[in-house]
């Protein structure tokens, strides 16, 4: 068998960005996951070597006063179905008023060690959302290559 002549590193830098403009409460197994204004597909590791997580970022935008909630990090099988909470990156939100001079809320979590492989699909939730509010996902991802 030849040997890998590259590193395993992640080649190939993404950073994907979804909007998410309605509250989804549940966090029951989604078993046909598709993108919507409440449950958004935040990336799909496309290649056959897999891709790494390094971190995914909340920010609150809009005006008003947003609620407490919790947003939910889901993930998929690697046929892309039955979505399911990760409950380990599951992060509560705090209320608070924002506006165009007052930054909403934000939290980045990052991950040691979160690899997906191919085929598999990252979507994001929030349990409440305010009027006039939206919440931004980033994500930070590196693809693999064989």
């Amino acid at each position: 068998m030849a040997t890998n002549q590259r590193p395993v590193f992640a080649y190939n830098p993404k950073t994907p960005v979804v909007n998410i403009s309605a509250a989804n409460t549940s966090n029951a197994e989604v078993a046909s996951p598709s993108d919507s204004t409440s449950f958004r597909e935040l990336y799909v590791s496309p290649v056959t070597a897999g891709s790494k997580v390094t971190s995914i970022a909340f920010q609150f935008v809009g005006t008003g006063t947003v609620s407490a909630g919790i947003a939910n990090i889901w993930l998929t099988n690697n046929a892309g179905a039955n979505a399911r909470v990760v409950r380990m990156v599951t992060i509560p939100l705090a209320a608070g008023a924002i506006s165009n001079t007052v930054p909403g809320y934000y939290v980045e979590v990052a991950f040691q060690d979160f690899q997906l492989e191919d085929g598999q699909k990252i979507f994001v939730s929030v349990t409440t959302l305010a009027a006039n509010t939206t919440l931004n996902v980033r994500a930070s991802i590196g693809d693999f290559e064989l």
